[in-house]
């Protein structure tokens, strides 16, 4: 007899609307009978429950963004959008294809609230360890401005229906055209949060804020810019699947965009002030309004003594590095002229273009903290938490070192070393002296350092 012809109508209840997704859903009632009847005898409970385990805290709000998907590509006026009220019970329809949206919309934000949890809240966490309230704030905010974003994307608030006429003025001015159409989304947000309350709307504005950090982050973390190789992917955030990639890069989207730029927070802060919000919290920013208090903010940095709090980093956030000193900045720290060196240059970051799967910051500075760089009072630790100033200091003792040890690896031939070294001037504007000999190595001429004191008597 197997377990499920002798578990209660009720209890095989409660395990199906506790499993934590469709796919274990289906395979339960796939492969028992018992688990099959029940399902019946339920379906729309069941399935909104398991839904609820999918979505989390914030599931009208997730159901409003899948609804407003669904109706897009016919109306995507918001008007014709239901209230949020509409979805707090379980008459809402759900479709095969809706779930699957849904699912995938869920782990992003999930992705997100891990991200935003590990920087807010406890760094030493990968996963979010947001406390259940705020929790539900960050994803209710978040699913929230996914849909302003959407409604601007498809134009929603200048969409008209076949047969509305538009002007034939080919005289028309541009400039008042775009002044209508920001009025036009200005209105249309104005209209479409003024139900909001008044702390949910500051959690828009702070997610906002989260995610334009993030699109700097992304900024400086993905791209890099040479007159010669132009704008490429360097290394992509691990967990972070293209999906949420492109959520984050909404933020830049809405900031940049000819038209409509932050309309949506524009007039979030202009309901805000009707309500007498003061203009300092609509302009400043404070992640209190989602997170209640850090984990760490008073922790201080193993080598400076700075107290950071969850600006340091260790080992479950060191990939954070990547977004907040690009590689350009970390050429730049490398000693001498070596940073003017354009063939070095393009070396290394062709390096890092072609390896950008496997090398990330974490694996780089503890391999530099390995090294020894001749410093023998200088030690770092992996189990340490450091600081950004710290790090920048690490990068520019051993950085050279590193890429001295790491570029025969990549195939690069032997060379020998220049007398000048790091120092030399030939190599920022001769190519064949730079392509010719080893520059990455201390000058043994001209302005090279001083050598160390030896155990002799000091001059008086």
């Amino acid at each position: 007899m197997t377990t499920s012809r002798i578990l209660p109508h009720d209890v095989i209840h409660e395990i199906l609307i506790r499993v934590p997704d469709f796919a274990t859903l289906a395979a339960a009632v796939r492969l028992s009978r018992a688990f099959y009847n029940v399902f019946q005898d339920h379906p729309k409970l069941i399935t909104h429950s398991v839904l609820e385990n999918v979505v989390g805290f914030a599931l009208p709000q997730a159901k409003r963004l899948a609804q407003y998907d669904r109706q897009q590509p016919d109306d995507p006026r918001p008007l014709n959008l239901a209230p949020e009220a509409a979805f707090q019970g379980m008459d809402w329809v759900l479709s095969r294809e809706t779930v699957r949206q849904m699912e995938r919309d869920a782990n992003i934000v999930r992705i997100l609230e891990n991200l935003y949890s590990m920087r807010y809240k406890d760094r030493k966490s990968p996963t979010s360890v947001l406390e259940p309230t705020e929790s539900l704030k960050f994803q209710r905010a978040l699913y929230r401005y996914w849909l302003c974003f959407k409604i601007l994307e498809a134009e929603g608030y200048w969409w008209k229906e076949d047969g509305d006429e538009d002007s034939d003025d080919e005289d028309e001015d541009v400039d008042e055209e775009v002044e209508r159409q920001e009025k036009l989304l200005h209105d249309g947000f104005c209209g479409f949060l003024k139900d909001v309350p008044t702390q949910e709307l500051l959690e828009i504005l702070e997610i906002r804020a989260f995610l334009g950090e993030m699109r700097t982050w992304l900024m400086t973390a993905y791209w890099i810019t040479t007159s010669s190789i132009g704008a490429v992917i360097v290394s992509p955030l691990p967990q972070l699947s293209a999906q949420g990639c492109s959520l984050i890069r909404a933020s830049w989207n809405l900031y940049a965009t000819g038209y409509g730029g932050d309309s949506m927070c524009d007039a979030a802060r202009e309901l805000l002030r009707a309500r007498k919000v003061p203009d300092q919290q609509l302009l400043e920013r404070s992640t209190e309004i989602i997170v209640g208090s850090a984990r760490g903010a008073e922790d201080s940095c193993s080598r400076c003594n700075a107290t950071c709090g969850n600006k340091l980093m260790g080992s479950t956030n060191m990939f954070v590095l990547a977004g907040i000193v690009g590689i350009h900045e970390k050429i730049s720290l490398f000693p001498g002229h070596l940073s003017r060196n354009p063939t070095e240059i393009r070396r290394i970051v062709a390096y890092f273009i072609h390896n950008k799967q496997s090398v990330s910051d974490d694996i780089i500075v503890y391999r530099m903290m390995d090294m020894d760089n001749g410093d023998a009072s200088e030690h770092w630790s992996k189990d340490g938490w450091y600081c950004v100033a710290c790090l920048k200091e690490l990068f520019r003792q051993r950085f050279m070192l590193w890429w001295r040890e790491t570029k025969p690896k990549d195939g690069a031939r032997v060379q020998d070393d220049c007398w000048y070294g790091y120092n030399c001037r030939t190599m920022t504007h001769r190519p064949e002296h730079a392509e010719k000999l080893n520059h990455l190595c201390v000058p043994t001429r001209g302005d090279a350092p001083a050598p160390a004191a030896g155990p002799g008597p000091q001059a008086t």
